[in-house]
């Protein structure tokens, strides 16, 4: 299997899950509708990947297409007509990180828990009960301290740089806790953003060759490989050239460049 890509937006994450069962009452659940603050985007998609497939004949049947369809196009950023709610609710999914909350500024609360997302809900009782319940209830009341505060400890790398895989550091980067900096908005960062994505990106003109024989490698690699097999990721990422870049910004260096290339690599 080769490796896939790996970036900290993790939208991947949510596109794990399939059609939805669920196996209790619905009500203690929707007496209270609070998404808990702590509940991140990856906690919500460790929930609903592991959820069993619906297996009821009621998924086939005319009605539940039909309440399905609308329900869809209610929230949906892709209909004709979207709730506002759920259009801004995109906008912020397409580029949080995992371990951002799954609620930021009420906005999936505002656009899958609202009166009239609900009352489509519930015309439908086998759409309500199979779907709705489990993917917008259950699946929004797991804690996330049970499974966030223990994964960064044990998903952290405790060896070296030479004998970390891609698995390690995409299970580490999973772990990350995202806060965006007041100074991550300065142009001085932008400028070191700028600077250091000319040299590292693969489509970029101004690419580094030792670059382009890490990229080179990854094309091959598997999720087992070493990362930094024959040296590449050190002689990219940790080369003195981009040392100069990075420390050339502090805010670029504490909040963004450590945390991704050198910590989640046991460094």
């Amino acid at each position: 299997m080769n490796i896939f890509m790996i970036t900290l937006p993790i939208i991947t994450l949510l596109i794990f899950g399939g059609i939805l069962y669920y196996k209790n009452s619905n009500n203690y659940l929707e007496s209270s509708l609070t998404i808990p603050n702590d509940l991140t985007i990856y906690n919500f998609a460790e929930c609903y990947k592991n959820l069993p497939a619906i297996t009821d004949s009621c998924k086939n049947t005319d009605a539940y297409n039909q309440v399905a369809t609308i329900f869809n196009n209610l929230t949906s950023a892709q209909s004709d007509k979207p709730n506002t709610a759920c259009v801004n609710y995109n906008q912020y999914f397409q580029t949080a990180f995992a371990s951002q909350p799954l609620n930021q500024n009420n906005y999936f609360a505002d656009c899958y828990l609202n009166d009239q997302a609900l009352a489509i809900a519930k015309s439908n009782q086998c759409f309500y009960d199979k779907y709705f319940a489990p993917f917008y209830l259950q699946c929004t009341r797991s804690s996330a301290s049970s499974s966030s505060s223990s994964t960064s400890d044990s998903n952290k790398p405790k060896n070296s740089l030479s004998t970390v895989t891609f698995t390690q550091y995409a299970q580490y980067l999973q772990t990350l806790q995202y806060d965006l900096q007041p100074c991550q908005i300065s142009d001085a960062y932008y400028n070191t953003v700028s600077q250091f994505t000319d040299l590292t990106y693969p489509d970029s003109s101004k690419v580094l060759s030792e670059f382009k024989n890490y990229y080179s490698y990854l094309k091959f690699a598997h999720s087992d490989d070493l990362i930094n097999k024959n040296n590449y990721y050190q002689s990219c990422f940790l080369s003195s050239k981009i040392q100069s870049i990075v420390q050339s910004n502090d805010c670029f260096n504490t909040y963004y460049y450590k945390p991704i290339y050198t910590t989640c690599l046991g460094n």
